[in-house]
């Protein structure tokens, strides 16, 4: 088992902290490639790194981009009423580029 640290602003990390989300959406680069099932992973808020929040990873879910994503896992486990909510938020951070370089990833915690 490894131990992960990953950063997360604070809608996310407020939904992630409350058991609302239950899959972290990444680019599924290189440091997320060394992610396995039973890793735990400690979230920190961006605004404030000493506040955390640890998960156990339960889950991978490997995509070539956010859409696809989003059409086959429910909106609700990334903390959003829909999926066009869900990706539309995730595409302000990742550059379609990104996404065809990498591929993504989802990372279901327990």
């Amino acid at each position: 088992m490894k131990r992960h640290e990953m950063k997360l602003a604070k809608v996310p990390f407020d939904k992630l902290a409350a058991g609302v989300k239950t899959v972290e959406s990444r680019l599924y680069d290189d440091k997320r490639r060394g992610v396995a099932v039973g890793d735990e992973i400690v979230f920190r808020l961006n605004e404030n790194p000493e506040v955390t929040v640890t998960r156990r990873v339960v889950s991978l879910h490997v995509y070539p981009n956010f859409r696809s994503m989003m059409a086959d896992l429910p909106a609700g486990r990334f903390g959003w009423d829909t999926a066009e909510e869900a990706t539309a938020e995730i595409e302000r951070h990742y550059f379609a580029e990104d996404q065809e370089k990498f591929g993504v990833i989802g990372i279901g915690l327990g």
